[in-house]
């Protein structure tokens, strides 16, 4: 899956891949306001 693929890109990929997607989720809940 998509996860598995990021650990296998290594960790530094993950952490920047969830900073984005927690990022991306916020924005999203602010705009829905």
């Amino acid at each position: 899956m998509f996860l598995d693929r990021l650990r296998q890109a290594g960790p530094s990929t993950a952490a920047a891949a969830g900073w984005l997607y927690t990022i991306g989720s916020f924005l999203f809940l602010l705009a829905d306001l």
